[in-house]
């Protein structure tokens, strides 16, 4: 609806069941007139053909079942906090429509003229209660309706009556009214900006529970701890959000440690989507929304340093675990050669090693970590074994030169053999020249046929001139 003023606002109309009916108590029509009464911008309360004093007094009765005028005398006391907003509370205007009302003004008395002179000087039904409705609504006015049809089948159901078949009296009656009211309407307000959708339904619900405890005069700390209550639970339920959606990715990576990039772009995610359901379940409670925002970042922030913290210990962890693991691969792979090997050998299968190591532990660690934290653990994993392999170097060398040794001795009994005199007889000479070269010369292919394939060895050239010496010294 496009106000008077200009302004465009939504415009609920709520119909409620009459008064008085058969079954239903006093009471119960003074909830009815309580919450009607507080919820509406304006109040429009319906009678038919005539007002009379008992009409006044039942809505003066309903008034006090409900502790109106209290609360309307409190309302008008309590100076309001920002907790609890005056407009939101306000009392309406009050119209008091009358249906088919065929009677003649007298001397030219308005409708509102005429009610509030029914109002000044009707009796009470107990003088103790020096109330009246015109102490507690803004306004009472009071606009009437001719009969709306005169055939009787539309009188009976009007809802039958198209609007050609109204009477004019009534169509210009009642266009009157929502001109009226048109005009008069004024949403109510929190902050000078008309309520919203969430605080009518929040206001609503403390109406609605206040009135069925018998505690109207209540409502405004009610409101207080309704939306206390809101806002706690709204914070509460996107903590709950984010803590479940961050479980998604937990689950996704089976409790194990995650990509720290990759979980601060899902916090990130996860937050933003928490803030904006938090914003939809108290939209239209900026203040409030506010509050329960910071409170909620709060929470989430401190959950995410924890878990922050934690998932860096599990990357540490796993990068230790995969350092260990790679180490015994790698000492495995080791002692599985068979020493002696050759030094050139030994030295490529171990940067072999190495390399599989780091392959393996770059792998398996995956993304988990920035490229220049992995490039520092895999410099420590080929230190490691790097120095893992220096001991097997010095393993090979002990193997190498006790080979070299076996090779002396085994070419050593080769020339004892080839030189032994059988006969006891001594040898001329040249003979003996002969006898011993030819048995020096054996024993060094017998050195060679063992260690050729290490001559490359730094202990090959010493230990061969060392079965020179040996030869040498043997012959002699």
């Amino acid at each position: 609806m496009d106000l008077a003023t200009g302004q465009q606002v939504s415009v609920i109309f709520l119909d409620t069941e009459g008064f008085a009916a058969n079954n239903i108590s006093e009471n119960y029509d003074a909830k009815i007139f309580a919450v009607s009464t507080l919820i509406s911008s304006h109040l429009i309360y319906n009678s038919v053909k005539i007002v009379d004093q008992s009409d006044i007094d039942y809505l003066e009765l309903l008034a006090r079942r409900t502790q109106l005028f209290a609360l309307r005398s409190q309302m008008s006391r309590v100076k309001w906090t920002d907790d609890f907003i005056h407009d939101l509370l306000s009392f309406p205007p009050l119209i008091w429509v009358v249906q088919d009302f065929v009677q003649t003004a007298v001397e030219k008395e308005t409708p509102k003229e005429w009610l509030h002179r029914l109002m000044d000087t009707h009796s009470r039904e107990n003088e103790n209660y020096e109330i009246s409705l015109l102490d507690i609504f803004k306004s009472v006015d009071c606009h009437t309706l001719f009969l709306p049809a005169i055939k009787k089948r539309l009188l009976t159901d009007l809802s039958r009556a198209q609007e050609e078949d109204l009477t004019e009296e009534y169509k210009e009656e009642r266009n009157s009214l929502l001109e009226k009211l048109k005009k008069e309407l004024i949403p109510k307000e929190k902050n000078h900006k008309p309520i919203s959708g969430t605080e009518l339904a929040a206001l609503f619900e403390v109406l609605v529970t206040a009135a069925n405890d018998g505690s109207l005069a209540e409502v405004p700390s009610r409101w207080t701890t309704f939306v206390e209550r809101i806002k706690q639970t709204a914070t509460e339920d996107c903590h709950k959000f984010y803590m479940t959606e961050m479980m998604v990715l937990n689950e996704k990576y089976s409790s194990g440690p995650v990509n720290m990039q990759e979980l601060e772009e899902w916090h990130n995610q996860v937050f933003q989507n928490s803030l904006k359901l938090l914003e939809q379940l108290l939209k239209g409670l900026e203040e409030t929304a506010e509050e329960a925002k910071h409170k909620l970042t709060e929470n989430i922030q401190q959950f995410y340093v924890r878990t922050k913290d934690i998932n860096e210990k599990k990357i540490r962890l796993r990068c230790s675990e995969l350092l260990n693991k790679m180490e015994l691969i790698a000492e495995d792979s080791l002692r599985a050669l068979s020493l002696p090997v050759p030094s050139s050998t030994l030295h490529h299968q171990i940067a072999e090693i190495i390399h599989d190591a780091q392959e393996g532990f770059r792998k398996e660690l995956g993304d988990l970590v920035v490229p220049e934290v992995r490039e520092k653990y895999l410099a420590y994993l080929r230190k490691t074994i790097h120095n893992l392999g220096e001991s097997f170097h010095l393993q090979n060398s002990k193997a190498l030169e006790s080979m070299f040794l076996d090779g002396i001795n085994l070419a050593i009994d080769k020339f004892k053999v080839l030189t032994k005199d059988s006969g006891n007889q001594p040898l001329k000479p040249f003979l003996l020249k002969n006898v011993l070269e030819k048995g020096f010369t054996t024993a060094v292919k017998v050195f060679e046929s063992q260690c050729s394939q290490y001559s490359e060895e730094s202990l090959y050239q010493p230990h061969k001139a060392l079965l020179e010496v040996n030869g040498a010294m043997e012959g002699t």
